[in-house]
């Protein structure tokens, strides 16, 4: 299971998760027990991650956008993996050396 990175990731509490997501139904946003719904039982076997910080629950951009990308793939949508820093420096050094051994 991933977990949140506290110090490197985005983090937003559950109402602004809310503002920022559509309801069902035609509801201006999504529920908060959706919300934890998603975080005590998951949809589809993929659980939300999120932290308790006192009373209130905390989750990050980056956590959500893993969520909706793995109940995507759960449902057989096709999503685009997202490529970390690392990954997308080893990639350009990686085009660059073909670029030079092509005579670029």
């Amino acid at each position: 299971m991933t977990t949140i990175r506290v110090l490197t990731e985005t983090i937003i509490g559950f109402a602004a998760a809310a503002a920022s997501l559509p309801g069902a139904k035609g509801a201006t946003h999504c529920a908060r027990f959706t919300r934890i719904r998603w975080v005590k039982k998951g949809v589809r076997g993929v659980k939300l991650e999120a932290v308790k910080v006192g009373n209130s629950w905390v989750t990050s951009q980056e956590a959500l956008a893993r969520f909706f990308a793995a109940t995507t793939a759960q449902a057989g949508g096709t999503t685009e993996p997202e490529r970390t820093p690392a990954q997308r420096t080893k990639d350009s050094m990686a085009a660059i050396a073909q670029l030079k051994a092509a005579g670029w």
